[in-house]
């Protein structure tokens, strides 16, 4: 059989309560997960007389369940009237290595319609859509993603306006 020992620091002077004995086979998991952080493991066999051999060396592995924070959006500024598809952009949140992009014409993003877009991951902190149908008011927002595949909340969003020549339109009044 084989025991298998995992602990927070290499001496492994306190195993964690995830360490096993008389195990059969050679793979091995755990009922509940690790907590964030590094964590230390070896193995070692006992054989028929329970004689158990040498540890085998330890090694390590990183838990990360922490998302980055959302972004905060630059440009355009919210409630911006602009000709044409902008740039937008954004600060990047510490941690975050790709990005996603996502522009709908409701608040919620939850109707999808053709007019709404959302990109793929992006590696920058600005991106510039496919030509975005105008006029129209859209909400705009992005989320962030680290090495780990951890991906934040979405960013507040902000809306801005897209005309083909930048006039707006007024309704006059009935009367």
């Amino acid at each position: 059989t084989y025991e298998i020992q995992f602990a927070l620091a290499s001496p492994f002077a306190s195993p964690l309560a995830p360490s096993a004995a008389g195990l059969a086979g050679t793979t091995y998991t755990p009922a509940a997960p690790f907590a964030d952080g590094i964590t230390y493991w070896r193995v070692r066999a006992v054989n028929v007389a329970a004689v158990a051999g040498a540890w085998s060396t330890s090694r390590s592995f990183t838990v990360d369940t922490t998302p980055p924070a959302a972004p905060t959006l630059s440009a355009p500024a919210d409630a911006a009237i602009v000709v044409g598809t902008p740039a937008f952009s954004w600060a990047a949140p510490a941690t975050a290595s790709k990005y996603q992009f996502e522009y709908d014409l409701e608040a919620d993003f939850a109707s999808p319609s053709v007019a709404d877009y959302t990109s793929g991951e992006l590696t920058t902190t600005s991106h510039t859509p496919p030509a975005m149908p105008v006029p129209n008011t859209y909400y705009w927002h992005v989320r962030a993603k680290d090495v780990a595949g951890n991906w934040s909340p979405w960013s507040t969003a902000r809306t801005v306006t897209v005309n083909p020549d930048g006039s707006i339109n007024f309704t006059p009044a009935a009367g």
